[in-house]
């Protein structure tokens, strides 16, 4: 557990509040497990299985591999793009016309068509080598002007309580930018563990769900909650943990984290840039800069001085939408200018202490600069002497990624 010192999670609740205990109980007995059993969603059928297709075209014929894999987890499941009923998601696959290897185009009389066969041939080993080695790779054709940003399918879960989530997967990526102000200037190389991010920022409806008043300005159920202090979001965190039957993160009392914890918690910021740029290493997670930027996120150009419901807008290339844009959302680290100079190399947890702590993001009402993957923004956790108006700050969870078993 972080040993730095917080602020106590204090939010204002409707009457039935769980009772935030970050100490796992065996027994789990009385009104507290009660109210948490109450509040679970019903687990998933038995056997919901994730489906992935693959096509490969030969010569004349067509073959089919389909594998399957039954989560090993109870109360998630994968939700796998082109399952039947399913319309809504899609999985974006590759099929490749190629000849077979062993079997090279029959040369004509004549020089010239033996020069002809000969790179046929080559043609055909060049396409069997894409077939094998791209899929492998994970990515999708990308044009060589970069005007179609390349999709990635990604792998999605749904909590118990409803909430659709992306797993991100583990990986190494350059954190900061010389572009950027000279908090962020210090680039530097940053490994994080997998880890499972909302796909969306907590919506009111979400956030109303775990007994909690909703404090936001602009009202309605898919819109983002927001003028949320930090307290108020690690706070829902810990309720969504325990009406799930997992772990609280938080202590209530200093608002420490746990990280060893499998329940809700905000990213850290080397967490949030790393989802947010999902392998980019442009100023935002697409290509084309600013003049795209309108398709991707809700900002002071688009936004007309308010919030939209989530996920109106463009993806990244991992599936979580609204990461630039909407509202600003809060990450678990205190602020420290001077961090990136001495932060660990792997899954930094961020400063022990400070006064602000860190937004990512940009919002409704933000300049097209701070919408970018590594712009930082610092805020006083109980809004005094705010530099950002309250109605532009929300949230989105993550946690740990189930272990699941090998097909």
């Amino acid at each position: 557990m972080s040993s730095r010192a917080r602020i106590p999670l204090r939010p204002t609740t409707s009457p039935g509040r769980r009772t935030a205990n970050t100490s796992r109980s065996s027994s789990r007995a009385g009104a507290w497990a009660t109210c948490c059993r109450s509040s679970r969603a019903s687990r998933p059928p038995a056997g919901t299985s994730a489906w992935l297709t693959q096509r490969r075209r030969t010569a004349g014929s067509t073959s089919r591999r389909t594998a399957s894999r039954a989560s090993s987890r109870a109360g998630w499941w994968s939700r796998s793009e082109g399952l039947p009923g399913k319309p809504e998601q899609t999985r974006h696959t590759m099929t490749l016309s190629h000849t077979p290897f062993n079997r090279e185009p029959r040369a004509r009389a004549g020089a010239a068509s033996r020069r002809t066969a000969c790179a046929l041939a080559r043609g055909s080993r060049l396409n069997w080598l894409l077939l094998v080695f791209i899929p492998l790779m994970g990515v999708a054709c990308q044009r060589a002007d970069n005007a179609v940003d390349r999709v990635e399918t990604p792998a999605t879960v749904t909590t118990k309580g409803g909430v659709e989530m992306v797993l991100i997967p583990g990986g190494t990526f350059e954190m900061g930018s010389k572009r950027g102000k000279e908090d962020a200037g210090a680039v530097h190389t940053v490994s994080v563990d997998g880890f499972l991010m909302d796909k969306y920022e907590v919506t009111q409806a979400e956030y109303e769900k775990q007994g909690l008043s909703n404090p936001s300005h602009f009202k309605g159920p898919g819109l983002p909650v927001e003028q949320i202090t930090w307290a108020q979001a690690a706070y829902y965190c810990n309720q969504r943990s325990l009406a799930e039957d997992l772990k609280a993160c938080y202590d209530e009392a200093t608002s420490a984290c746990d990280f060893a914890a499998d329940g809700y918690r905000l990213p850290t910021e080397a967490e949030w840039e790393y989802a947010c740029r999902a392998g980019t290493t442009s100023d935002y997670s697409f290509t084309g800069g600013t003049s795209k930027l309108g398709d991707y996120a809700w900002f002071a150009d688009n936004a007309g001085k308010k919030t939209h419901p989530v996920g109106q807008k463009k993806p990244n290339r991992w599936g979580l939408h609204d990461m630039h844009g909407n509202v600003a959302e809060w990450c678990n680290d205190a602020y420290d200018p001077n961090y990136y100079q001495g932060s660990p190399p792997a899954n930094p947890p961020g400063p022990a202490a400070g006064k602000q702590y860190v937004l990512r993001g940009g919002s409704w009402n933000s300049a097209a600069d701070v919408l970018r993957s590594f712009h930082r923004l610092a805020e006083n956790p109980g809004f005094s002497d705010a530099c950002l108006a309250r109605d532009a700050i929300g949230f989105r969870c993550v946690r740990k990624a189930p272990s699941q078993k090998s097909p």
